[in-house]
């Protein structure tokens, strides 16, 4: 397997896997290395975002809440509940190996970006929908989110990555469908 690291015009940053090589795309938002870092991440735990599609697609349908109007909104919040839920889950492994290969503390660009991203969450952030309740729970603003969301996020942290998808799952029908309903 080899990994080739690339720049993008685009904001974000993801990984995408061709010809049995997995490309990382380094967007213009953010820190360059904690965004390579965290779509290593991703590679070296195993995300599957197929996988998390056919759940988005399944939860869609079982909602009764998709029509023309809506279902892209839908698709989206689902996604990105289960994206924050993984993001957090792979950050959480992500340790610094020492010269004998054993792992010590979380690496500090992953601290850092919590922080920075933290300072940029608010009260109308938080309300405005529950993947962004969860969002600020994964940043660390406790103090804007109930400890019912926090909990998803501890819990994100201890998960397998089939483990996720139920725990992301469990959320989007708790948050989401009554949320979606209502607006």
């Amino acid at each position: 397997m080899s990994i080739v690291i690339n720049d993008y015009d685009g904001d974000e940053s993801y990984y995408d896997e061709r010809h049995g090589s997995y490309i990382v795309w380094l967007g213009k938002k953010g820190n360059r290395e904690t965004n390579k870092m965290h779509e290593l991440a991703h590679i070296r735990h195993g995300t599957d975002t197929s996988k998390a599609k056919e759940l988005v697609i399944r939860l869609g349908e079982e909602s009764g809440l998709l029509d023309d109007d809506n279902i892209e909104i839908i698709a989206d919040l689902f996604f990105a509940t289960w994206n924050v839920l993984e993001d957090e889950r792979v950050e959480s492994f992500e340790y610094v190996e020492n010269e004998n290969f054993q792992y010590k503390r979380p690496r500090p660009l992953f601290r850092q970006h919590k922080k920075d991203m933290g300072k940029t969450k608010t009260k109308t952030i938080a309300e405005s929908n529950p993947v962004e309740a969860l969002i600020c729970a994964r940043f660390n603003r406790d103090d804007l989110v109930g400890k019912d969301v926090k909990e998803y996020i501890v819990k994100s942290r201890k998960v397998n990555k089939e483990e996720v998808y139920k725990l992301a799952e469990d959320y989007i029908k708790k948050y989401l469908f009554e949320y979606v309903r209502n607006v």
